[in-house]
């Protein structure tokens, strides 16, 4: 009898110590749920702290070309808040023109598994502000990912409008240099086609003169 009752407090002192060993092996798993659920957040904030002060425009969207991400260059190019846009179409943001194209190059792009590229190739691209006001040139990339199965593209952009218009201006004073110097050109052609006609002139006065003076002189 007493060597059954050793035997079952030897049982119930062993249930006891897995018993805490579970307890304790829980609290450690809790914690160390803890920590990286405050890992994971910190890295989506200072993810989302980088992107928001990224100084190009940074769209992200899904599959179904629904707005998931809008940073705040973005908004400041399109002329567009961020509630305003997630959840909305990027098409919105192309000139109607290109907006079925638009669709078509997105699931080429997603179909050729390549992760990033340049839009547009050497072809500068246009945007237009969300309340469709004006047009704008654009430069371009995209990169795709899956997460959780689906599908996500993000485009980085930037409104080029002001180099545009300084290529544009240099692009008008090297033709009006290049007009310059050829009228420039035409008129020193004109200025010694004169010269010569003049010094031919007056040539042919002194032959002339001496013509008369010679014929003077015999005559004498």
């Amino acid at each position: 009898m007493i060597e059954l009752l050793h035997a079952i407090l030897a049982v119930a002192a062993a249930l006891a110590l897995v018993a805490v060993v579970i307890v304790l092996s829980a609290r450690q798993v809790r914690r160390t749920e803890k920590r990286a659920a405050l890992r994971a957040h910190e890295s989506e904030a200072q993810l989302s702290a980088i992107v928001e002060s990224a100084m190009d425009a940074i769209i992200t969207i899904d599959s179904e070309h629904k707005v998931v991400l809008f940073n705040r260059a973005a908004e400041q190019v399109f002329r567009c808040s961020k509630e305003e846009a997630l959840g909305g179409t990027i098409e919105r943001f192309l000139p109607v023109r290109y907006r079925a194209a638009h669709r078509g190059h997105i699931r080429e792009f997603g179909r050729t598994g390549v992760t990033s590229r340049r839009m547009g190739d050497n072809t500068t691209l246009t945007a237009i502000r969300a309340d469709g006001s004006e047009e704008f040139p654009i430069e371009a990339s995209i990169s795709q990912t899956e997460i959780g199965g689906r599908r996500y593209y993000t485009v980085i952009l930037r409104d080029i409008t002001a180099r545009k218009q300084s290529e544009d201006k240099l692009r008008r004073q090297q033709d009006e240099l290049r007009e310059l110097s050829a009228q420039v050109l035409e008129a020193r052609e004109e200025e010694k086609t004169l010269i010569a006609r003049e010094l031919h002139d007056e040539l042919g006065q002194l032959l002339t003169a001496l013509k008369m003076d010679l014929a003077w002189l015999r005559e004498r």
